[in-house]
């Protein structure tokens, strides 16, 4: 099997030396994944920090009932919930919406409320936005893991053409045999 890699473009007939080398392309693939695996693992992280802070201030427990269900436009479902903190009535729904909602219309549901903002609460029945921060961390640290290893994979192969004698900066044919050198 061979795979050619040129550092040449054909421009209006001419050969023209393109920028990208094997080497730059590497560099930039390599580059590129751990960006995006590095964005995915800070969502993840951000998600995770925001449900922290939101346990952090929900300090107080109450007792609520679901008083009805709320509907996106893609036919998914969120409780809400209607629960009394001294002698105020409160409503909270849920940001995440689900198929398979934790609770049923009448049911009576636990929520965790901050005492200085009652109408900041959470369920802790609802493991969505942990398992979204989870999901996110793991991809984010699968496409870094990736990234690793197509750049030890290229650079073992780019070693093994330069202790042969091929010229990573020219046109390059990669035998399964051989490397040879290609110049035009």
């Amino acid at each position: 099997m061979r795979v050619r890699y040129s550092t040449y473009a054909t421009v209006n007939g001419r050969n023209v030396r393109s920028p990208f080398t094997p080497v730059t392309t590497l560099a930039l693939i390599t580059g590129l994944l751990l960006m995006f695996g590095a964005i995915f693992i800070i969502v993840g992280a951000a998600v995770r920090s925001g449900e922290n802070k939101l346990k952090e201030r929900c300090t107080y427990s109450v007792s609520a009932e679901v008083v009805r269900m709320a509907t996106n436009r893609d036919d998914l479902v969120s409780p809400v919930y209607k629960y009394v903190y001294e002698d105020n009535t409160y409503t909270f729904q849920s940001n995440s919406y689900s198929n398979k909602p934790p609770y049923e219309v009448g049911d009576t549901a636990s929520l965790m409320i901050d005492p200085g903002d009652p109408e900041t609460a959470y369920s802790p029945k609802d493991k969505s936005a942990s398992m979204l921060s989870k999901i996110f961390i793991i991809l984010g640290g699968g496409i870094c893991a990736v990234a690793v290893m197509v750049c030890s994979i290229l650079s073992f192969i780019f070693y093994q053409a330069k202790k042969q004698g091929a010229d990573l900066e020219h046109d390059m044919y990669f035998d399964s045999n051989n490397i040879r050198k290609d110049g035009f």
